[in-house]
C-alpha cells in the first residue's frame, strides 16, 4: 500500500465512527473519508500498484489464459472426434464435427459429448462401445493440446 494511503487511513478522521455535519447535511463517516481519500489522491496524482495488486493481476491474467487455452483443445478434440465419427459412419464431416464444436462452446463436458456421439452411431446402425470412444477421446485430446500449445 502507498505511503501516503497508509498515513491516510490511519488519521483521526478515519477512526471516527459519528456521522459528520457537512454544510447543511449529514454524512456517514465513511461518504466524507471517501471524498477525503479521493480529493487527496488528485491533489498527489495516481498511486502506482503496489506489488500485491501486480501479482494479482498476473495470476487472473494467467488463470484467463489457461482457460482460453483449455477451450481451444476441447474444441479441436470435438472437432476431429466430429471428423472421425463422421467418416465412419457416413455423415457430412464439417456439419457433423461443427454440431460437436457447438456442443463444447455451449459449455458441455467430454460425457455429453461422448453421449451424442455413441446415440448417433447407434442411430446410424454402428455399435461403438463408450470405452472405444472414451479412449479414442482421449487420444484425439493429447494430439489437439500438441497441437495448440505448438502454435
Amino acid at each position: 500500500m502507498h505511503y501516503l494511503r497508509k498515513k491516510l487511513l490511519k488519521s483521526p478522521i478515519y477512526m471516527s465512527d459519528y456521522s459528520v455535519v457537512n454544510e447543511d447535511r449529514v454524512e456517514p463517516f465513511y461518504t466524507q473519508n471517501l471524498t477525503l481519500l479521493n480529493s487527496t489522491l488528485q491533489i498527489f496524482g495516481d498511486i502506482s500498484m503496489t506489488t500485491f495488486d501486480e501479482r494479482e493481476k498476473a495470476f487472473e491474467n494467467l488463470y484467463a489464459h489457461d482457460e482460453e487455452l483449455r477451450f481451444k483443445v476441447n474444441a479441436k478434440t470435438a472437432k476431429m472426434l466430429g471428423q472421425w465419427v463422421a467418416k465412419l459412419v457416413g455423415l457430412g464431416e464439417d456439419v457433423y464435427s461443427n454440431e460437436l464444436v457447438n456442443l463444447v462452446a455451449s459449455g458441455k463436458d467430454e460425457d455429453s459429448v461422448l453421449n451424442k456421439v455413441q446415440k448417433d452411431t447407434v442411430n446410424k446402425g454402428h455399435c461403438v462401445s463408450k470405452d472405444a470412444l472414451s479412449e479414442k477421446y482421449s487420444q484425439l485430446h493429447n494430439e489437439a493440446r500438441d497441437h495448440i500449445m505448438s502454435c
